[in-house]
């Protein structure tokens, strides 16, 4: 069973996931982590556009976080 923001979103509690999601960190690992299970949670949404926008944001930071950049192109095509 999944826990935390993943769980919410799974459930259905959009607002709640994103709202879990807000706060911010000098960690760039946990910032980064929590941008993409919130782009996650934006393409169960359909908002793809908000979703590209957190992904982007962790490949300026990071070019190399694993997954990223696959998932962006696949939202791209989509």
């Amino acid at each position: 069973m999944p826990r935390g923001r993943a769980a919410l979103r799974e459930q259905g509690h959009f607002v709640a996931a994103r709202e879990a999601l807000k706060s911010t960190t000098r960690d760039s690992a946990i910032r980064h982590k929590a941008l993409i299970e919130r782009a996650e949670t934006y393409v169960a949404e359909n908002k793809f556009a908000m979703a590209k926008k957190d992904l982007e944001r962790v490949l300026a930071e990071d070019a190399s976080a694993p997954g990223v950049r696959e998932r962006l192109a696949e939202l791209s095509s989509s």
